[in-house]
């Protein structure tokens, strides 16, 4: 399968929400801006996982890293363990918040810890396309790095 083919667009929000999935993404840094109500955490996000092809018995994973910005921020509430032990998403659960205000409500469930806030939505940058992975991160040799850049590879085109 053509990296191409993994995603459809490289920039995802809120409204693709039904079709994501965070499970198993490693998380590798949590930022909020001084002066901007916006906060961001770098994640490798799974997005594909593909089964194992006996006799192999291993799962492969096709692996993006991402920066996931959540728009007017706030009421944020981090319980985390130190970041230098791996973290990883359980699940991301959104609810809507009450008296017809705008946002949900967003708990982002970790193995070790949560980050609970208060967000009118959020924009997930693909910052390179999917690399194939033997474990559910890219190695940091490949990865770049800590990064929560807002940027996102080209559209890829389907011919």
């Amino acid at each position: 399968m053509a990296e191409h083919e993994l995603l459809a667009k490289a920039t995802w929000n809120q409204d693709d929400f039904e079709t994501m999935g965070w499970h198993d993404a490693r998380l590798y840094g949590v930022a909020a801006f001084p002066g901007s109500s916006e906060f961001a955490l770098d994640l490798d996000y799974i997005v594909k996982w593909l089964n194992p092809v006996p006799p192999d018995n291993t799962f492969m994973f096709w692996i993006s890293p991402v920066t996931l910005v959540f728009q007017d921020a706030r009421d944020i509430s981090l319980a985390l363990p130190m970041l230098s032990q791996t973290v990883h998403v359980l699940d991301l659960v959104r609810t809507p918040l009450p008296n017809n205000q705008v946002g949900w409500s967003w708990a982002l469930e970790l193995d070790s810890g949560e980050i609970s806030l208060k967000a009118r939505g959020y924009i997930q940058h693909f910052r390179r396309e999917p690399v194939l992975c033997r474990h559910q991160e890219i190695p940091e040799e490949e990865r770049g790095g800590v990064s929560l850049a807002r940027f996102s590879f080209d559209e890829p085109r389907i011919t």
